[in-house]
């Protein structure tokens, strides 16, 4: 099967990241209409209502998927050259086109979806994610291969290339600022962009806020502090660049492991036995460990990615979906009688994944 919860794009996931698949070689800066994979398929969708989502909306057969976003009008999804979308209630196709280039990274801002691809050129296009119309592909010179890291802030997506960053508009492309920068991977961080060196940048202007932090990397970021992992250490770093707090790394090593959510990391820890793996949850303030949880069906060599859904992140595992209340460490657990592929959440709470190639939508259950 080719596709993975990423980790990066796609690897898979989320919602103001970015999410990487590899795609066949098309070239111009184009995105033309082609008709959709043909897929079948058949699961049977968990039960994510102890997560708080109501029954399915559908589930609908669509084959191999590399990348996944949802926005609150569609759900889009990238399998090879072609990138598609989803009604979210009934599964209907929306639209279905191809996009150039060889690595495609996607993320979603308001109702656009935006996206960057690479041969020897960066092209960076978007189109509205609930009709696939008003188009723009924009050529950026020369990509930072394998991939151009993409996020997106507001209205406005940030990408990186050799030598530079830049930031376009969502809806039109054009460019609102360009700077020097070096960077193979982007994290959103309120009003500011965190490079995987650990400098930042401010979304407004490209004003660089705190410098790249020498033989360190990013792996979580929200709008006050930074958090790298250096010589056998999780350090924190405010805004300034300057070192809040210092814990024993014990992480995967895998920089999807790690998030902020609601004033406490979540991280994914390995035991020292075997390849037993846990989860703890620290003070963002302190460092100061809150809990931890050992080998649980999320653990492991399971587990896949932390995917953003407000205080509260789900976990995705190779067959389960759950969540830690960041605070105290209680589990929610989901379990799937499948391949969890890619997982998505949009705005509203919905939750959409894909299970053996099978598109399953999730509203939130009524409060």
């Amino acid at each position: 099967m080719r596709s993975r919860v990423p980790l990066v794009v796609l690897a898979v996931l989320v919602l103001a990241g970015g999410i990487v698949a590899a795609v066949a070689t098309r070239g111009g800066c184009t995105l033309d209409d082609v008709p959709p994979v043909p897929a079948t398929g058949e699961t049977r969708p968990p039960d994510l209502a102890a997560l708080g989502a109501a029954p399915p909306a559908h589930a609908t057969p669509v084959g191999d998927v590399d990348a996944l976003a949802a926005t609150p009008d569609a759900d889009v999804l990238l399998a090879g050259a072609v990138l598609s979308a989803r009604h979210p209630r009934t599964g209907a196709l929306l639209w279905s086109v191809a996009v150039p280039g060889e690595t495609a990274t996607i993320a979603v801002s308001g109702n656009r979806v935006v996206g960057a691809t690479t041969t020897d050129r960066l092209r960076i296009f978007g189109l509205d994610a609930a009709t696939g119309t008003d188009r723009w592909c924009r050529e950026r010179g020369a990509s930072a291969w394998p991939t151009s890291p993409l996020v997106t802030v507001g209205d406005r997506a940030v990408l990186a290339r050799q030598g530079a960053l830049t930031a376009v508009d969502a809806t039109t492309g054009a460019v609102a600022w360009e700077v020097p920068a070096t960077a193979t991977r982007l994290l959103p961080a309120g009003g500011r962009i965190v490079a995987d060196t650990g400098a930042s940048y401010a979304v407004s202007d490209g004003a660089q806020l705190a410098p790249p932090v020498p033989d360190a990397e990013a792996v979580a970021a929200d709008t006050d502090l930074t958090l790298l992992r250096r010589a056998g250490q999780l350090v924190a770093i405010d805004r300034a660049g300057t070192t809040r707090w210092t814990a024993p790394s014990r992480g995967t090593g895998d920089h999807s492991a790690t998030i902020l959510a609601d004033g406490v990391v979540l991280d994914a820890v390995r035991t020292e036995i075997g390849d037993r793996s846990g989860f703890r949850g620290l003070d963002a303030a302190t460092g100061g460990q809150l809990w931890r949880t050992d080998d649980d069906v999320l653990g492991g060599r399971s587990f896949r990615a932390f995917v953003p859904a407000g205080g509260h992140p789900l976990v995705v595992a190779r067959s389960a979906v759950g969540r830690y209340d960041p605070h105290t460490g209680e589990a929610r657990i989901a379990t799937a009688d499948g391949t969890v592929a890619a997982l998505a959440t949009d705005p509203t709470g919905r939750v959409a994944l894909v299970l053996d190639g099978v598109l399953v939508s999730y509203p939130r259950a009524p409060r």
